[in-house]
């Protein structure tokens, strides 16, 4: 398969491609309205449920594999990712936050905000990094909020 980059957010998209699935805009930079519903019905909620416990894991294989998986279904899986990151009793933030950095979806951009103000150390480091990822405009001022903080790593 032939990649280019999307013009927009730079991430590698198949040639045949017109709308970024990352970013949601076309080749003119075009807001575009993606339906991804249809990759989300071929996924189980089961297979789902078992990579956001693998997330978890103790073991760093582990969770580096779930990741990887998780992210490859695309942003087919963010509204999942953004209702599991929005309970902060579970375990596997980090993780989730992690996945919908590699994802990019600008959906994503208000529950990592909520998930650096409100969590742990780890939790809010995995989602300023994953701001960082995201590549819109609207991330700006959550992260110059975030640079604000006395920690050094966050700054």
């Amino acid at each position: 398969m032939i990649l280019k980059p999307c013009p927009f957010c730079q991430k590698d998209i198949p040639r045949s491609i017109t709308a970024c699935p990352y970013c949601h805009r076309d080749e003119q930079g075009k807001p575009v309205v993606m339906d991804s519903a249809v990759a989300v019905t071929v996924l189980s909620e089961r297979e789902i449920q078992e990579d956001l416990k693998a997330l978890a894991s103790d073991d760093l294989f582990s969770r580096n594999e779930a990741i990887h998986r998780v992210t490859q279904r695309g942003p087919a899986i963010v509204p999942s990712l953004l209702s599991a990151l929005t309970d902060f009793s579970k375990p596997g933030l980090v993780g989730i936050a992690k996945c919908l950095g590699k994802i990019g979806d600008k959906r994503a951009i208000d529950a990592l905000s909520q998930a650096a103000k409100i969590g742990d150390e780890d939790l809010r480091i995995a989602a300023v990094w994953a701001l960082t990822q995201i590549h819109d405009p609207d991330v700006m001022p959550h992260l110059l909020r975030e640079a604000e903080r006395p920690h050094p790593v966050l700054q």
